[in-house]
């Protein structure tokens, strides 16, 4: 069983924010797409949190339309004044049968 200290205060995540997508299917097989987010943390209530911000771009071939298609996508995870935390690169596929 674990021990649970009921005088610690859970840490509050408190914040608003939007994300927003828009793409381009170049033929019937190829599609490019960006992305940005942004998230304002409520520091009154959350004085720990920082300002984050994520703009990534992707592209998406499909061979037999959703069935089967490989996606690539890379993303930059931003600080304030797009200050870089952290990149990320994704490489999948989806096979359907």
């Amino acid at each position: 069983d674990a021990v649970v200290d009921r005088n610690v205060t859970p840490k509050n995540r408190s914040g608003m924010g939007y994300f927003v997508q828009a793409g381009y299917l170049f033929t019937d097989r190829f599609e490019w797409a960006a992305r940005f987010g942004d998230f304002l943390p409520d520091t009154r209530k959350s004085p720990s949190l920082t300002r984050q911000q994520e703009l990534g771009t992707g592209v998406s071939c499909y061979f037999e339309k959703h069935d089967l298609k490989l996606q690539a996508d890379y993303t930059l995870l931003a600080g304030p004044n797009f200050k870089a935390l952290d990149h990320t690169f994704r490489l999948q596929t989806q096979f359907f049968f």
